[in-house]
């Protein structure tokens, strides 16, 4: 009976080495899960921001090209449409 007394003792009231195991985790393991959580919303966000510029350009580079193609089609239309007028 005194050896279960014993075995619930030690996870009720840890030892040094527990003490020691568990400082190491709160020293190091939990500063570096925080500062990786920060690297990563801040390297998400950068991320973020360069994906939506690059859309941007590409929609900008795409009217303007949308735009060349019309003014083409409009000067097409209307050479076509002097050149019937003169005939």
């Amino acid at each position: 009976m005194p050896v279960k007394k014993k075995i619930i003792g030690t996870y009720f009231y840890p030892d040094t080495a527990s003490n020691y195991y568990f400082s190491f985790f709160i020293c190091t393991v939990l500063p570096l899960i925080i500062m990786g959580s920060a690297f990563y919303g801040i390297a998400h966000k950068i991320a973020g921001d360069s994906v939506l510029n690059s859309i941007i350009l590409a929609d900008d580079q795409l009217d303007i090209r949308i735009n060349n193609r019309i003014n083409q089609v409009k000067k097409m239309l209307q050479t076509q449409l002097d050149m019937t007028c003169t005939l």
